[in-house]
């Protein structure tokens, strides 16, 4: 059980508002920090509000479903809209209740389509896709996974660290080490996981080139490209999903956080009965799902995220050199761990709510329907901290 809350407050849910978060004891933040990005159209929002909604959330409060046996209306009705929107350029789609569980069903279906009895997955210096099951065994995050596990903790699979590159200069040193480890590792290598953009790590972005040349190499070798868009996806950077943005589709896309239900989305086809746990998902986050999809196409949200993110970017870009972002994910660096942590304690003091990383690293995040309103007070906040 949690000890203690990130920011040492109680959040009153029925108070909350808008991108406003508002405490038990009647303090009003300006949340910047969006509950690590997974609050889409902030708090309470009117979407919400409809007898309908109402209703069913009732109802699924009252009974628990074992989603992979008992079919429900709220279920199919959810999963015809996701098809409709978020998901129609996939034919196969498998719900989960976590991210690490949607991870680990894509490296499942990856090393299922792999001939190889030693498959291998390779991942990214950086990157974070959980810190639970195979999902860990992926994970680089600030340092290897292996100073808090052995590697024989899965036998179903080796994995491999590439450098990602972070400028176009970096390419060809990353081509080369992709055509070492092609050498070295032939025939066995079963799926590359990726993140778009390596959140955890500090927002950090790759040049578009890295994704097609990540493409081409999975595709000759007959490996599958898996994008972790847990924390890029669901509207995040003006689109529904970076791939799209970047042109760039995997074979296995995996989501979280803004769609409220995590899994995957894939056109292989899938051996259910390998994936399949009680809940493959949770009711009343499909439900919740079904009317953001439905919000983000009435207030068009995509196109509003777009133009918050541009704003808040060319005020970021005025102030430091070491600003990066896109649509609702922004960043920054500071000099050091003591002035990031003195800025972060000041923005917070003065009601604004942000999720230091790293060592140096502030991210802020927008959920879709911040209003301009909301967001040039949180500008006039950070100015008032940020230059100094």
């Amino acid at each position: 059980m949690w000890t203690e809350s990130k920011f040492g407050l109680c959040i009153d849910l029925k108070r909350s508002h808008g991108s406003y978060l508002v405490d038990t004891s009647g303090r009003t933040y300006l949340d910047f920090f969006n509950q690590y990005s997974t609050n889409p159209l902030g708090y309470n929002s009117p979407v919400f509000s409809s007898d309908d909604f109402k209703d069913y959330a009732v109802m699924i409060a009252k009974n628990k479903v074992a989603n992979c046996e008992v079919k429900t209306e709220i279920a199919e009705e959810f999963l015809k809209e996701f098809r409709r929107v978020p998901g129609k350029n996939y034919r196969n789609f498998h719900f989960a209740c976590t991210g690490g569980l949607a991870v680990e069903a894509a490296i499942k279906v990856s090393i299922e389509q792999s001939s190889s009895r030693k498959p291998i997955v390779l991942s990214h210096v950086g990157n974070f896709h959980g810190i639970t099951g195979l999902g860990m065994m992926v994970t680089h995050r600030f340092n290897p996974i292996d100073k808090h596990i052995n590697q024989k903790i899965s036998g179903m699979f080796r994995r491999v660290f590439l450098k990602r590159p972070t400028t176009e200069n970096e390419l060809e040193k990353y081509i080369s080490e992709l055509e070492a480890v092609k050498s070295k590792y032939a025939g066995n290598i079963a799926a590359m996981i990726v993140e778009p953009i390596q959140c955890t790590y500090g927002d950090i972005f790759a040049p578009n080139e890295f994704f097609q040349i990540n493409r081409e190499f999975c595709e000759d070798i007959s490996a599958m490209l898996i994008h972790d868009e847990i924390q890029t996806g669901f509207g995040t950077t003006g689109q529904y999903w970076y791939s799209d943005k970047i042109r760039c589709r995997p074979d296995i896309l995996i989501f979280g956080k803004k769609a409220q239900i995590s899994g995957i989305m894939t056109n292989l086809d899938l051996d259910y009965k390998q994936l399949e746990v009680t809940w493959d998902g949770n009711l009343i986050d499909m439900l919740r799902c079904k009317y953001i999809i439905h919000a983000i196409e009435k207030n068009r949200l995509l196109e509003n995220i777009s133009r918050r993110g541009d704003r808040l970017g060319q005020f970021l870009s005025g102030i430091t050199n070491s600003y990066r972002g896109i649509g609702g994910l922004h960043a920054i660096d500071l000099s050091s761990s003591e002035l990031r942590d003195n800025i972060v304690d000041r923005l917070f003091n003065l009601g604004l709510l942000c999720n230091p990383t790293k060592s140096k690293t502030i991210r802020f995040r927008l959920n879709l329907a911040t209003t301009e309103q909301e967001l040039e007070h949180g500008i006039k906040i950070l100015d008032s901290v940020l230059k100094l």
